[in-house]
């Protein structure tokens, strides 16, 4: 009977990880569109709805009629369905973006593999810090810029790693642009902290970002 169970468990086991292997990331952008007499606090709120059962995160831009979310999903084409519901529900502006795991590209970059499991999914600030980040390596052979970048994903994995910082990383997928998700007591000590990672000490001026303040949705 135990050798049932222990090879009934292990099936279950491999189904689940070919299943989790599946998963595509998407980054969903969802902007409440101008227009003159608009509810914006219940457009928002339907919105989250529509992509609440796809997203492991989903955020209020602050200031701004805007929800930015990352979705998993095993097929693409439900991404399809998502905006074609959204669009005909209100007057949204949805653009969406493939990404890939930050995890999987920092151990392709060589990084110690104790660092590059499965990310912790864990931000429990009041406000969350989103950067858009887009990197350049103008002048620098690609072989030192890609081990500038496995130093700055060390540094910040083994961070996260050790609980000094709460982050999520999301790559897009093809590119050198990420998203990053992070809760600090005060917001303002992520200025400090950039200050000393690799990357951007040793070539900050070919790094672009763009930063806003996000609260979680429920």
């Amino acid at each position: 009977m135990s050798s049932v169970i222990s090879d009934a468990t292990r099936r279950r086991a491999r189904t689940s990880s070919v299943v989790m292997s599946r998963l595509m990331q998407f980054f969903m952008s969802i902007e409440v569109k101008h227009k003159t007499g608009t509810v914006v606090e219940s457009l928002i709120t339907h919105a989250n709805g529509y992509i609440k059962d796809h997203a492991i995160f989903r955020f209020r831009v602050i200031g701004e009629a805007k929800i930015v979310a990352i979705l998993e999903v095993e097929d693409a084409t439900v991404l399809d369905t998502v905006t074609s519901e959204l669009m005909y529900r209100g007057p949204f502006k949805v653009t969406c973006t493939p990404l890939t795991s930050y995890e999987r590209w920092a151990k392709l970059l060589g990084v110690d593999v104790k660092l590059t499991g499965p990310a912790p999914r864990k931000l429990t600030g009041k406000y969350v810090t989103w950067f858009e980040v887009t990197i350049e390596h103008h002048g620098i052979p690609l072989e030192q810029f890609l081990e500038y970048w496995r130093d700055e994903a060390a540094s910040i994995l083994e961070q996260r790693s050790n609980g000094q910082i709460e982050i999520e990383i999301f790559k897009v997928l093809g590119e050198r642009r990420l998203h990053a998700f992070s809760c600090k007591d005060n917001p303002e000590d992520w200025e400090g902290l950039m200050l000393k990672l690799p990357m951007w000490v040793k070539m900050g001026d070919q790094i672009y970002k763009k930063t806003k303040l996000v609260t979680q949705m429920l």
